[in-house]
């Protein structure tokens, strides 16, 4: 039985190094265009096309996701608001605790993975 040798097809211009390089850029800024990690690779002497960097984030598992938008508060709801606290006004506000189930992201990363 004869064994497949390996190595078939063009050798990875981003491995290694510079595949290191391009997830601590993203890090930093998860905004950051192509065109800019084209010139900050080049400055490493990895020089490839902004698409062959933009093809091997797809092939990591990187997409291009903008925050979904909140939307603002009705009218309803601001009238609610404003009657809740009115009722509260005369409150023993140092026996009172606020808690509720939201996610806060520290870091404003939009880069999902």
């Amino acid at each position: 039985m004869v064994e497949h040798a390996g190595g078939n097809g063009r050798p990875r211009k981003i491995k290694g190094d510079a595949s290191r390089i391009l997830r601590q850029y993203l890090c930093r800024d998860s905004l950051i265009s192509l065109r800019t990690l084209k010139i900050k690779l080049a400055k490493k002497n990895v020089d490839v096309s902004s698409s062959t960097i933009q093809r091997h984030l797809i092939n990591h598992g990187y997409k291009k996701d903008l925050p979904l938008a909140t939307p603002m508060l009705t009218n309803l709801q601001k009238e609610n608001c404003v009657k809740w606290a009115q009722e509260r006004l005369n409150d023993n506000w140092k026996r009172t605790v606020f808690s509720d189930k939201t996610a806060f992201c520290i870091f404003r990363n939009t880069v999902k993975r």
